[in-house]
């Protein structure tokens, strides 16, 4: 699992059929101390996260599919909203 920060939306009105209905959002991966690295990158959302929200990520079709439990076209799902991060008993990511 990675750990992203949501930087944006994607809007896709012509897309595969098992596409419609699932929002696609730009996620960044963050270091475990909330500072951004990596390219952005479209993941699937399927909790509800929101815009600057710290999420879970899962990457690579085959675990995509496994956790999606159908044959989605998409190599990356967010599964998680974070609420805190701490490394070495100091937070450094804290919801509001």
């Amino acid at each position: 699992m990675l750990i992203c920060r949501v930087v944006g939306t994607a809007v896709s009105t012509i897309k595969h059929e098992k596409l419609k209905n699932l929002k696609l959002l730009i996620v960044q991966e963050v270091t475990p101390e909330n500072e951004i690295t990596g390219s952005p990158f479209v993941a699937i959302d399927t909790v509800g996260a929101g815009e600057k929200e710290v999420v879970l990520v899962v990457k690579d079709n085959p675990a995509t599919m496994a956790v999606l439990h159908q044959q989605v076209p998409t190599d990356a799902a967010i599964l998680g909203i974070v609420d805190s991060l701490s490394v070495k008993g100091k937070f450094t990511f804290k919801k509001d």
